[in-house]
């Protein structure tokens, strides 16, 4: 991956951070594409694959349970 995407999604991301209100965080996440691509190459084997799948999971797990006793994860 190219240092230039490093950048991109570094400046795509501190942007909308340091403009004090996070509440249409969500809308700025496609600008963030090269994370896509790191999680696409850090999981190359099955095992880490899976691994990551299972965090997933778990943080799924988290964000839908707060997100039932009324807490806004976004």
């Amino acid at each position: 991956m190219r240092l230039s995407y490093g950048v991109w999604m570094i400046v795509s991301l501190l942007i909308p951070i340091f403009t004090g209100t996070l509440q249409s965080m969500p809308r700025y996440i496609l600008h963030l594409f090269p994370a896509f691509i790191a999680l696409s190459l850090l999981a190359k084997t099955k095992l880490r694959f899976r691994i990551m799948a299972a965090i997933f999971l778990l943080l799924q797990v988290l964000f839908t349970f707060l997100f039932t006793r009324g807490y806004f994860i976004a």
